[in-house]
Formats: C-alpha cells, sequence, structure tokens
C-alpha cells in the first residue's frame, strides 16, 4: 500500500509542478555456492525539481518487498557564497576510491565501487558550505541521531547511532585538491545476530588530496584518517590512468591502522562481522577494457598482503538500448582456511554471481 500512495504523490507533483522524475526497475539474481539462487525485484524513483531559482529539490526512493526507503530527500538553496543543503544528504568527503576513511557518514562497503547499482546511502543532516573564494571552500556537517535496520546475507543488522558532525576544508593549489578535516564521531551500538558491537564516541583528524603527476599526467590521491581514541591511522592512496581509448588502469593501496597482524586474531575482530576489511594491508588493482559504444568489462581484486588471500571479481557491463543495462558481476574467494577470505569461504562457498538488469522509463 505504501509504494501505491507514493506514486500517486509522484504523479501529483508532476502535474501541479512539473518536477522531472526517474523511474528505474532493478531485476537482481544472486548466486553463492552454498545458498540457493536468489531473485528479488525493487524499484527506484528519483526526482529533482529545480524550477524555482537558486533552489533545488530531491529525493530518491527506493521500493522494494512493498516498502519505501528515502536514500536521499533534500532541499538546497543557492545563495550567493553560501550553499544550504536540509534533509537527508549523501556526503561525499574523501577521495578514495574504493574507501573513504574521511567519510564516517556514508561508507562503502567491500566491492561497492565495482557494483553500478550501489549508491551511498543517504544521512538525515544539514550541510552548510561556504566558497570563500575561487579556491577555498568550507563545509560543515551535522547528522542526527539515525535508527536503522539493514538486511545482510547474515541476518538483521540494526544499528543505533548518535550525532556526529564535522569540518573540512578544501583549497585549490595548483593542479591539486587538498583538504582538511576534523570530525566528532558519535558513539555508535550495532546489533547482528549472536553479537553486538559498540563503537564508542572519537575525533577523528584527516586531510585529503588529489591531482595529476606531471609530465606524465597519470592521477593521484590520498586520503588519510587518525583516530584520537584508537590512536591508529586508516590511508588510501591509488594512481590512475588510461592507455588509449579503450584501456584503464586503478590500482589503490590501502592500510588499516585498526586492523590486525596475525590471522588467529581476525575472529576477534569486529569489522570480521560486519564485512570490512580486518588485516592492516590490502592492494587493489582493476583494468577496464571499453569494447565498444554498448560494452565494457572490468577485472579486480581486493589482496591482502597480510595473510595473501584475496577476492578476484568482474564486472561485465551491456547497455541494450538507452533504457536497458545488463551487469553480470562473478567473483571468486582465494585463501587458506584461516585466512580472512578463505574464512567468509566456509560461509558462502568459493564463488558466486550477481546478474542485475536495470530498465529506465
Amino acid at each position: 500500500m505504501k509504494i501505491y500512495i507514493l506514486l500517486i504523490f509522484i504523479i501529483i507533483l508532476n502535474l501541479a509542478f512539473g518536477v522531472d522524475y526517474t523511474t528505474e526497475l532493478y531485476l537482481n539474481s544472486s548466486y553463492l555456492e552454498k545458498t540457493n539462487l536468489t531473485s528479488n525485484i525493487a524499484g527506484k524513483v528519483i526526482l529533482d525539481y529545480s524550477e524555482i531559482e537558486n533552489m533545488q529539490l530531491q529525493m530518491e526512493c527506493n521500493l522494494k518487498d512493498e516498502s519505501v526507503k528515502l536514500d536521499l530527500a533534500k532541499v538546497k538553496f543557492m545563495m550567493g557564497k553560501y550553499d544550504l543543503e536540509l534533509g537527508r544528504n549523501r556526503v561525499g568527503w574523501g577521495t578514495g576510491y574504493n574507501f573513504n576513511p574521511t567519510d564516517i557518514f556514508n561508507q562503502k562497503p567491500v566491492g561497492a565501487s565495482f557494483n553500478p547499482s550501489f549508491n551511498k546511502k543517504g544521512r538525515d543532516s544539514i550541510i552548510l558550505t561556504n566558497y570563500l573564494n575561487e579556491t577555498i571552500s568550507i563545509q560543515v556537517i551535522y547528522g542526527f541521531e539515525n535508527n536503522e535496520t539493514e538486511v545482510t546475507e547474515y541476518g538483521e543488522k540494526n544499528i543505533i547511532k548518535k550525532e556526529d558532525y564535522g569540518i573540512r576544508i578544501k583549497k585549490i593549489i595548483g593542479n591539486y585538491d587538498v583538504s582538511i578535516s576534523v570530525i566528532e564521531r558519535g558513539m555508535e551500538n550495532i546489533i547482528i545476530p549472536g553479537r553486538g558491537i559498540k563503537n564508542e564516541s572519537d575525533k577523528i583528524f584527516g586531510a585529503d588530496i588529489t591531482g595529476s603527476l606531471p609530465i606524465i599526467d597519470w592521477g593521484i590521491w590520498s586520503e588519510i584518517a587518525y583516530s584520537k581514541n584508537n590512536k591508529s591511522a586508516k590511508w588510501i592512496t591509488g594512481i590512475d590512468n588510461y592507455f588509449g581509448d579503450d584501456y584503464y588502469i586503478n590500482v589503490e593501496y590501502y592500510y588499516n591502522g585498526d586492523g590486525d597482524s596475525k590471522k588467529e586474531d581476525y575472529i576477534n575482530n569486529d569489522d570480521f562481522y560486519l564485512g570490512n576489511p580486518v588485516a592492516k594491508n590490502y592492494i587493489i588493482p582493476s583494468l577496464k577494457y571499453t569494447i565498444n559504444t554498448k560494452a565494457e568489462i572490468i577485472g579486480y581484486s581486493f589482496i591482502n598482503l597480510d595473510d595473501k588471500s584475496l577476492i578476484l571479481g568482474g564486472l561485465g557491463t551491456y547497455l541494450l538500448n538507452a533504457s536497458v543495462e545488463i551487469d553480470a558481476m562473478p567473483f571468486l574467494l582465494i585463501g587458506e582456511d584461516d585466512t580472512e577470505y578463505g574464512m567468509q569461504k566456509k560461509e558462502i562457498g568459493d564463488y558466486g554471481a550477481n546478474l542485475n538488469v536495470k530498465v529506465v522509463f
């Protein structure tokens, strides 16, 4: 019933105010070696209204299993040198491709960068940006207390998170964008089947830089976040480049200061049960080949440098036409039984795949 009410609301908005909207239908099938094939149908409605001068309204609704979830619902006011955003926002702090240590508001799970249907979750927040001049901006974010339930392959995950807030200063220096940030992270309680996890409030100091190498013009970036409580840092740095019109390479190194050096300690690490990296050192290479205007393939790997286990994955994308996109995402887990990805093999098997079909109308 909620879905029908939402659709009626959207139709009224369009007829009364001329709100532009896009509807996306997703057909998803997932297969894991140790579980049965599962399939589901979901939808997404994206609204964008900017007819009023200096104001923009955006909304993104996910429709699944007769439920409606707002991933994005915000109004943005553009007032000269100031932008004010109110509502459920997606925060884009950080420059890392696979992980963003400085973005505590909307973190990426492992492999999300190679899933075209992934979007960062929104956070109820207030964002104020002050553009001091053409090269310097200051952004302040206040994230409200947040309670939510997620469904994962291991069961329901309940999250109770206190308010977060932070400030980020960004400056353009030559060909480089440089940022520094200070974040007050609120206490977080996470309940998953058989385990309760409590993350105390913390102060995070962050910095990031992005630009290109002189002469060879390869893209480079680096992002670091230091935890005052844990007295540890998380750091990601990367490099990328296009070779001709068809090939694109991206390589990142990730250092996880909260990770464990010994394999036997993984089982006591809360991140293991949340699907986050548990070791200290990772390298993440990927290669994209564009076949033609309709098709491309990507091969990638998450390599745990400490225990030598890894994920091998792929993404094949085919545009059937302007409205239909097909994405195939196989993966393979490699490692001994006591390694990070070897332990995951015990739960889901050696391999699996996802197939997504997106229809836009």
